[in-house]
């Protein structure tokens, strides 16, 4: 079975700072990577609101892009990673932002949410 590209993705950008094994990673879903999106993203994300902004937000396949996925580790904290989707193939994706919390079950209802390991 091939393996998500997703998760090789997050798996590039996060070496060994999260284990698998004892984790749930869900890609929650993929936007343009502009100011206007990183402003709306950081002022919504610890309210009601984050939903109806996450989404509209849109991937753009003609730009940088950044990749949001949900880590839930079954023994402790949750995260969330903001991870870069470069446009060019031959720059490396990075972590751009780690932000601990829960992401509530609107935000996981989202179409785009999809378990990735």
């Amino acid at each position: 079975m091939k393996e998500n590209p997703h998760l090789i993705i997050f798996k590039s950008a996060l070496t060994k700072q999260v284990d698998l094994s004892r984790s749930r990673v869900y890609h929650i879903k993929s936007f343009e990577y502009t100011e206007s999106n990183m402003i709306l993203f950081n002022k919504n994300r610890d309210n009601s609101n984050f939903f109806n902004i996450l989404d509209k937000m849109q991937y753009n396949s003609q730009s940088n892009n950044v990749g949001l996925y949900y880590v839930v580790n079954l023994e402790g904290q949750n995260d969330i990673y903001m991870i870069s989707d470069p446009l060019e193939l031959y720059e490396k994706e990075y972590v751009i932002e780690k932000y601990c919390g829960t992401l509530d079950e609107r935000v996981m209802g989202l179409s785009t949410v999809k378990q990735i390991n």
